[in-house]
């Protein structure tokens, strides 16, 4: 018989409020599954969940070993590396702020955004964006290091402030040794409404303004995707968009955090697509001119074929697309018509498997315009639904179609976690769990746009009869989206 002294107290739920407690959360769950891969000359190597959990651990001790506090911001400047993912979480659990500047930001516009932001430390991945800081010192005296990831080029400059990535590393682990548990005790302290990032975007306007987003305004956001794209822990995403940009967290870095989906990285840039064709991930997510460019790519190759295949191409796509077009239209194809369509099985694993689209499930258009309508038609024709999404750095993701949603003049419907108010004079405010608190210490500008809970995004819209979001002013909003 059961008493009560056998029974033991049931333990309190952990609760995943903030991004250290999810990376955490993966390692225990996931510890010696693969959780990231790089392409390094031409090689995939594999980063597990126990790995990854120990960089973080060592790069968060790191950083307090340096003098990082609660509050202090930590600035990164470069391309898309895992090492930056690594770096933004590190300083997150030791209470920091991460902040991205984007790669392309002259000397004088990364410079504003380090004074603006009082950053104390800065992470670069390589030299070219190390300058921008070193040329500028008596401008950014508050930067007490400058975390490198590639040496090259950086040998001949003598500036106490410069520091390796692997000397960072092996800061933190001395560090660990005298001082146990200190780690786990700051993911244990976060709290879901400390900031976690800034989100700095160019104003061809004006100076950079960054948008402040709590580990609850990013997660909401994540979690507003999952529900219209549900990616699975087994699944593969790329890691190929700005690393400091909202994109790259609302489609690549949060899934992949809430899922322990894989995220892979490409070798650089200039190898980003046939490393995409090497990974063939399950959720892709480009704008309409990348979603262009990649047609343009589809029908280059067929023009490029052998006669024969380049026959069945020519044969079987317009069969292909008249099918595809029944579907765009939200018709149902007649059972002779689906017959006719068999066929173009024959070419369509091929050209997908070429574009790494092969396993694609999820194909997701951002930016506010949707790819022009024969690039759709082709995609459709191979098997690939892409589906509209909208999101602005201030505010996550707002509207997105759902499966076999195709009217390409909306945005789709606003998430579970947003609401859409549309002004008399048509103007478009958003209210969000995944809202930004404002932007970094400038409440001027953030009280001309945040009133009363609500973000005014200054871009003309409309709600049709079926609740989709229709953006009448597509230049503005790519101006304004992520």
């Amino acid at each position: 018989m059961v008493t009560p002294k056998n029974i033991e107290p049931k333990r309190p739920a952990r609760v995943y409020d903030t991004i250290p407690k999810l990376v955490r959360r993966n390692y225990d769950r996931w510890a010696i599954e693969t959780a990231l891969c790089k392409k390094k000359y031409g090689i995939w190597q594999k980063y597990s969940w126990r790995k990854y959990y120990e960089i973080v651990r060592q790069l968060s001790l790191g950083f307090i070993s340096l003098g990082l506090q609660h509050g202090d911001v930590v600035c990164l400047l470069g391309d898309n590396e895992p090492e930056w993912l690594w770096s933004e979480f590190a300083a997150q659990t030791a209470g920091g702020i991460a902040a991205g500047i984007p790669a392309e930001s002259t000397a004088e516009q990364a410079q504003y955004i380090v004074r603006q932001s009082g950053a104390k430390f800065a992470f670069v991945t390589d030299y070219k964006q190390a300058e921008k800081f070193l040329t500028g010192t008596p401008e950014i005296p508050a930067v007490q290091k400058i975390i490198y990831l590639n040496p090259k080029g950086l040998k001949d400059y003598d500036d106490p402030r410069l520091i390796g990535f692997n000397a960072l590393l092996k800061l933190g682990e001395d560090y660990g040794k005298a001082n146990a548990g200190v780690f786990e005790q700051n993911i244990n302290s976060g709290r879901s409404d400390d900031t976690a990032f800034i989100f700095y975007t160019l104003d061809v306007k004006g100076q950079p303004k960054g948008a402040v987003m709590t580990h609850k305004a990013l997660i909401s956001s994540a979690e507003g995707l999952q529900l219209r794209f549900p990616v699975q822990p087994e699944d593969h995403l790329m890691a190929s968009l700005p690393a400091a940009s909202a994109e790259n967290s609302l489609f690549a870095t949060m899934p992949h955090l809430l899922t322990g989906a894989t995220l892979n990285y490409p070798e650089n840039t200039e190898t980003s697509a046939p490393d995409t064709r090497e990974t063939g991930p399950d959720f892709v997510a480009c704008s309409a001119g990348q979603w262009e460019n990649l047609a343009a790519e589809i029908k280059s190759q067929v023009s490029g074929s052998n006669p024969i295949a380049r026959f069945f191409y020519k044969t079987l796509l317009p069969t292909g697309n008249k099918v595809a077009s029944l579907k765009i239209r939200s018709r149902k194809p007649n059972i002779f018509q689906r017959l006719w369509d068999l066929p173009v099985d024959w070419i369509r694993s091929p050209l997908k498997d070429k574009t790494g689209l092969s396993r694609t499930r999820f194909a997701v258009s951002f930016g506010g315009t949707a790819p022009a309508m024969e690039t759709l038609l082709l995609m459709h024709t191979l098997g690939v639904e892409i589906r509209q999404t909208f999101a602005i750095a201030e505010t996550g993701l707002i509207a997105s179609q759902s499966l076999e949603e195709n009217d390409f003049k909306t945005a789709g419907r606003p998430t579970m976690n947003s609401e859409i108010r549309i002004l008399k004079n048509g103007e478009m405010l958003v209210r969000s769990t995944a809202m930004f608190s404002g932007y970094y210490k400038d409440p001027v500008k953030t009280g001309q746009v945040l009133i009363d809970g609500w973000y005014y995004t200054g871009i003309p819209a409309q709600i049709d009869e079926k609740g989709q979001l229709i953006l009448t002013d597509k230049a503005a909003a790519k101006t304004e989206g992520t």
